[in-house]
């Protein structure tokens, strides 16, 4: 039921989604009510029902903070919070990290959990460039359809066409370099920081970086003889 679009483009619409979620976190705030509504109103659905109740409240809650995080507006919200406890308990390479959990209270115990279970996710949901590449590339092209079909309706009904939605007009490995350089990279960075075990994720990270660099330059690289084209097609 993902209807293939922004958050923006829900919002500037009014659609029914963006009116019933008033325009906070739109389709986090979907995902989130239409899995619970599978998990709790279909039949042979509900994966809780050997657990209590104040169980499935703990796990419910757990799943809202993590979903609701994935939304880019809390990007650098989430980045100068990992800043912050890198810096306040002096973590490198996974020394210190056990500090990050305070246990002073069970709210603060709960929360400071939370917070590195929300990360994760987030690191996981713009984590395409952590793949192999071949496999990266494949989802980044498939999101960037996903992004020109959205800028095609906005073309057909007036509307601005939304960033990255402009088929015409986007420079696909520049904004994939923009996007791994600006948010893939540095979340990993700092959460292989934490857990020395992610490590292998910024590394691929990089790799995916370097590779659109390649594509990018040759875009702008100039063209080669119409034989050469030939040969190598």
């Amino acid at each position: 039921k993902h209807p293939g679009v922004t958050n923006g483009f829900l919002q500037n619409t009014n659609n029914d989604l963006a009116l019933i979620y008033n325009d906070q976190s739109i389709l986090e705030n979907f995902h989130i009510s239409e899995s619970f509504r599978v998990i709790f109103k279909e039949k042979g659905c509900n994966i809780f029902d050997k657990l209590s109740a104040e169980q499935v409240k703990i796990i419910r809650k757990r799943i809202i903070g993590c979903i609701l995080a994935t939304d880019m507006a809390r990007h650098f919200e989430i980045m100068t919070s990992l800043q912050n406890i890198i810096s306040t308990h002096e973590i490198v390479k996974g020394k210190n990290a056990e500090k990050i959990i305070n246990k002073k209270t069970p709210l603060t115990d709960f929360e400071s959990k939370q917070f590195i279970l929300n990360a994760c996710l987030h690191a996981a949901d713009i984590g395409n460039p952590a793949r192999i590449f071949p496999a990266s590339e494949e989802w980044s092209n498939r999101v960037m359809e996903e992004f020109w079909r959205q800028g095609d309706f906005e073309k057909k009904n007036k509307l601005p066409v939304s960033y990255l939605c402009d088929r015409l007009a986007v420079n696909v490995p520049g904004s994939q370099v923009g996007f791994i350089s600006g948010f893939t990279i540095p979340i990993f960075e700092k959460l292989s920081q934490i857990m020395p075990a992610l490590t292998p994720l910024l590394q691929f990270s990089i790799k995916s970086e370097e590779e659109w660099k390649k594509r990018q330059q040759a875009l702008i690289s100039p063209k080669q003889p119409t034989f050469c084209l030939l040969y190598t097609s």
